[in-house]
């Protein structure tokens, strides 16, 4: 959420791919309650300070789902490593083409 909230998002030209983690509410307070020892109020206090859910998720370019066990998010981040490498090699063909484009006359 600081990445938004402290417009860090702005500092950078072209902006990176912003991946946020989804969770939803009331199984994030439930985790945090348990792990950390937070109560009820301390927790919703803190999530108060924060931007609004939707416009968090609304700010970010992919969302990876952590509603289930940590096992599960282990492997979507697998997955999302997957697609950035591959979303990356993509990039770099497109650009190799409009360079040898632009160089060589061919489209």
């Amino acid at each position: 959420p600081l990445y938004f909230e402290c417009a860090w998002d702005e500092l950078f030209t072209p902006q990176p791919i912003s991946v946020g983690v989804h969770c939803p509410q009331h199984i994030r307070h439930e985790r945090i309650m348990r792990e950390r020892g937070w109560d009820a109020a301390k927790t919703a206090t803190l999530e108060a300070w924060q931007w609004p859910e939707a416009r968090k998720e609304a700010a970010c370019d992919i969302l990876v789902d952590n509603s289930g066990p940590r096992e599960m998010l282990a492997v979507k981040a697998r997955q999302l490593l997957e697609d950035l490498s591959a979303r990356a090699r993509l990039q770099q063909q497109q650009a190799a083409e409009a360079i040898r484009a632009c160089w060589c006359g061919e489209k």
